[in-house]
């Protein structure tokens, strides 16, 4: 959750800790400590909800010049802070860290990921990144997620912030991701007439869901 994002990342906090019930959710607010997190958890992780800001790392100048921004492709847990952004290629990273077997992924448990932030599923424009045509959704399937709803234009926080409500209901109670994006949709638009929900889109087979396991 994005610490710049002020009332509205307290609120989406406490509506996820409320729908997960008895399961305590962590609140990152930092990059760092979302890949500490990570490092820690990594082998037992189930859902990932990241609602933060997001730049497609392409700068328009006031001329209408275009050009890549320092930052690239990334999540920022901060606005206009370079040191809290993530990029693609930090969980590629840390998996060379935690010298992890070739044939193993980062994400032993497969998690759910939602990454509720502008731009969130698009390709990298950087050529010089290891995995140049990737982005967030690739990067995270390779790494051992199951499924990553991420997103294709820019959001604004109340619409992000409808769409986080709807989602994480959808994969709280079970419904397969791409059936939960497809519901979210149907809703934002049927009760704010909002058609926006369409730029959220599901990197998933369609059965992938949240199910309980013993003992976690």
């Amino acid at each position: 959750v994005a610490d710049s994002l002020g009332a509205i990342s307290d609120g989406q906090f406490d509506y996820l800790k409320k729908a997960m019930g008895t399961i305590a959710p962590l609140d990152l607010r930092r990059r760092d400590d979302f890949l500490a997190a990570i490092r820690t958890h990594h082998t037992a992780l189930q859902f990932i909800f990241a609602f933060v800001h997001g730049t497609d790392g392409i700068v328009i100048g006031p001329s209408g010049a275009v050009s890549a921004s320092s930052v690239g492709l990334a999540l920022l847990f901060k606005l206009d802070d370079i040191n809290e952004a993530l990029t693609p290629d930090a969980f590629r990273s840390l998996r060379i860290d935690l010298k992890l077997p070739p044939a193993s992924q980062l994400f032993a448990s497969h998690p759910i990921v939602i990454l509720d932030a502008c731009e969130s599923g698009l390709a990298s424009a950087d050529r010089s990144s290891a995995d140049p045509a990737g982005g967030f959704p690739y990067a995270l399937l390779k790494a051992g997620s199951s499924a990553v709803v991420a997103t294709d234009a820019p959001v604004w926080g109340q619409l992000a912030r409808s769409m986080g409500d709807l989602l994480i209901d959808g994969v709280i109670k079970g419904t397969p991701v791409p059936r939960a994006v497809h519901e979210a949709r149907l809703a934002l638009r049927q009760s704010h007439h909002n058609p926006l929900g369409l730029v959220y889109v599901a990197y998933s087979l369609p059965d992938a869901k949240l199910v309980e396991r013993g003992g976690a």
